[in-house]
C-alpha cells in the first residue's frame, strides 16, 4: 500500500501481520483491525457474492425506498412515474415479463405475464407450458381470450354465461319471417326448417311491439 502513490509493490498488514487474500476486507475485531472475510463481517445489510451472482442472506424483507418493508420485496416511490421496469434483452418477441410459478426447480405450474414486442401484445400465460396465451391485450385495446369467457359471480355455478371456441363453433344465425326479424342460435348440426323440434333462442319484434325474449321448440 501507498501514501500519496497510485501504485504500490508492498502490502498492507493488519494487527496480526497478515496482508490478508482477494475478497476480503479490513474490520475491526477483538484482535484490533485485521484482514476479514467480507461473509463473515458482522452487522446487517451484506450482499453475499456467490460467483457472478449477489444475494441477501438475512432472514427479514428488502426495501427499496422504504426503510419498513412488509414483503420479500418492497418498493415504494413517492413519484411512481415507473415504480419498476422489466426490459427484454433483445427486441421483439423475448420482451420483459413477470412469472408467478409454485416451489420447486421445474415450475411446471405458473402464470406469466409477458410483453411481446413482435406482435405488440401483452400476453397472460398458461400455467401449463408458459406459451400458450390465456388472455392477450394488443395496443389496439382489442382483447382475445382463446379459450373461456365466463361471467358471473361465481364461475362454477350452473347459471354463469359461459362462452368458448367450441360455443363459437356450435352457434349459427339466421333470419326469417314476414315483417318479423328471428335471430335463432341453436348446433350447426341441426337443420331449421318449418316442423323442427329443435332448442333454440328467439328473439323478435314487429312493428311496435318490443323485442320478445323467448325459448322456442317448433320453429
Amino acid at each position: 500500500m501507498g501514501l500519496g502513490k497510485t501504485y504500490s509493490t508492498q502490502y498492507l498488514a493488519d494487527s496480526n501481520n497478515n496482508t490478508g487474500v482477494a475478497g476480503q476486507v479490513l474490520s475491526t475485531t477483538s484482535t484490533g483491525i485485521n484482514w476479514v472475510d467480507a461473509n463473515t463481517v458482522p452487522g446487517t445489510g451484506l450482499w453475499l457474492a456467490d460467483g457472478n451472482d449477489i444475494y441477501n442472506s438475512n432472514s427479514g424483507f428488502v426495501g427499496i425506498g422504504t426503510t419498513d418493508p412488509q414483503n420479500d420485496l418492497d418498493v415504494v416511490s413517492d413519484d411512481p412515474t415507473l415504480l419498476l421496469r422489466f426490459d427484454g434483452a433483445v427486441n421483439g418477441a423475448n420482451g420483459g415479463r413477470i412469472k408467478f410459478s409454485e416451489g420447486g426447480t421445474n415450475h411446471v405450474g405458473h402464470m406469466e405475464i409477458h410483453y411481446n414486442g413482435a406482435t405488440n401484445k401483452m400476453n397472460f400465460n398458461s400455467p401449463i407450458d408458459g406459451t400458450t396465451g390465456l388472455l392477450t391485450i394488443a395496443r389496439t385495446g382489442n382483447v382475445d381470450i382463446p379459450l373461456y369467457l365466463r361471467v358471473g359471480p361465481n364461475i362454477n355455478n350452473a347459471n354463469t354465461f359461459d362462452y368458448s371456441l367450441q360455443t363459437r363453433q356450435l352457434l349459427v344465425s339466421g333470419f326469417s319471417g314476414t315483417g318479423t326479424s328471428n335471430l335463432y342460435l341453436h348446433r350447426d348440426d341441426v337443420t331449421i326448417s318449418t316442423g323442427n323440434v329443435i332448442g333454440n333462442l328467439n328473439f323478435s319484434g314487429q312493428d311496435g311491439d318490443s323485442i320478445l325474449f323467448r325459448w322456442c321448440l317448433n320453429i
